[in-house]
């Protein structure tokens, strides 16, 4: 039987009620166990330095690769 066949699972039937779980429980923990999210993510984290600046270099740089293969698309 393929997958189309079976249906939706428990999982997928409850989505939005999993992504609203997550979401509260986050906000939770932000605002009564602040010093999680601050030790993970703070200031001086390489998580934090590695979000920011790999977003602000990557895009660029992954925009303008898209413009040139949208220009030399004729030669292939």
């Amino acid at each position: 039987m393929s997958n189309r066949e079976k249906g939706i699972n428990t999982f997928q039937r409850y989505l939005s009620v999993w992504v609203l779980l997550c979401m509260a429980i986050g906000v939770l923990i932000g605002h009564f166990l602040p010093m999680i999210p601050d030790a993970l993510f703070g200031t001086t984290s390489p998580a934090a330095l590695a979000t920011t600046v790999g977003v602000l270099t990557e895009v660029p740089v992954m925009l303008m690769l898209v413009r040139i293969a949208n220009k030399t698309m004729e030669r292939f």
